[in-house]
């Protein structure tokens, strides 16, 4: 364990994640935001030992994934919030034996010698591992569940099995310590037609009409000419009453939904699985105050340490191989 990098926003520390944690003052860190190696999935780097991932049992796993948030628990403020990214799989006992195929050199990462994995489930069966950390997470380390993000990716890699549906969506889930005080920022999206307004709008596209004083009360009533239809009656996006609130509703769209239609992206660096940066900037506009602290126990490529460092906010990351510490300053540098 060492402090690898330091520069005016960050600390970098390279080494294994509970070691670092355990350094690390209490009630110091205003928000976490990590997504952990997920089961049997790749190997991100040279067999080191402390691997998480690797795991034959994924009992195994589930609790070594879960021992960093029993010390970040301690290194959270009672306003702070938790944010992991997980995945889920399919139960295979060939999982990570990949062997030289040209199907396998173009998934970095995924070609590695795994130990033989016990038949503990049915071959393709779901194995539910995000629920099933969400609930060891509450069960036996205390934290409380405050949401279930589904982070939707349309350009998900589609399935080659006819068999099952493409995934193309991940788990984001919330943890906070004290219901009453957790930092919270709303956020907000633009208002949603109806389908039927969508319609209409399709059927006059680059058409040219008057419209009859008797039908200009049809148009969408997220709109500000359409003031009165919105006052005197109810709608489920309409949440104040009085016209000062109503201007504010207008302008800022309703309160955002919990499942967020965000593409991946590309990343050239050596790491094979990375969070795009607009994921985070939502995460921590939401759940870190500003001039807060942010914390990455799986820094990996260093998204989350870069997006903190755009906005200007306090950031901790800790990465157990060197190649991707080296990558994340790289990256912080060439932001700058």
């Amino acid at each position: 364990m060492t402090l690898y990098w330091r520069n005016n926003l960050g600390l970098l520390y390279l080494g294994n994640s509970v070691d670092v944690l355990k350094t690390l003052s209490p009630r110091s860190v205003d928000c976490v935001i990590t997504s952990p190696p997920y089961w049997m999935k790749r190997s991100y780097g040279d067999g080191n030992e402390n691997e998480i991932g690797q795991e034959p049992d994924y009992r195994d796993y589930l609790n070594n994934v879960i021992a960093p948030f029993k010390e970040i628990k301690r290194i959270l403020k009672p306003s702070g919030n938790l944010f992991v990214v997980i995945g889920d799989s399919y139960y295979s006992r060939q999982k990570g034996t990949g062997g030289k195929s040209a199907k396998q050199d173009s998934n970095t990462g995924s070609r590695f010698k795994a130990p033989k994995i016990p038949k503990l489930m049915p071959d393709g069966a779901l194995m539910d591992l995000p629920s099933r950390f969400a609930m060891k997470m509450v069960d036996e380390i205390g934290w409380i569940k405050k949401h279930n993000i589904i982070w939707h990716k349309p350009n998900a890699m589609p399935t080659s099995n006819k068999r099952k549906f493409t995934v193309d969506f991940e788990n984001i889930y919330h943890f906070i310590l004290d219901t009453k005080r957790y930092y919270f920022n709303t956020q907000y999206e633009p208002f949603v037609e109806s389908t039927d307004v969508v319609y209409r709008k399709k059927l006059r596209a680059n058409k040219k009409y008057n419209v009859k004083d008797d039908y200009k009360g049809n148009t969408p009533y997220m709109y500000k000419q359409n003031r009165e239809r919105i006052t005197s009656q109810e709608s489920p996006n309409r949440m104040w009453g009085d016209d000062e609130s109503l201007e504010r509703q207008l302008e800022q769209g309703r309160i955002k939904r919990s499942v967020w239609n965000i593409p991946t992206t590309k990343y050239r660096g050596s790491h094979s699985a990375t969070y795009p940066k607009e994921l985070i900037r939502l995460l921590m506009d939401a759940g870190c105050p500003e001039r807060g602290t942010i914390l990455d126990p799986f820094l990996g490529a260093g998204t989350t340490a870069l997006v903190a460092h755009e906005q200007g906010k306090n950031w901790i990351g800790i990465e157990i191989y060197e190649q991707y510490c080296k990558d994340t300053i790289q990256r912080i540098k060439t932001d700058i």
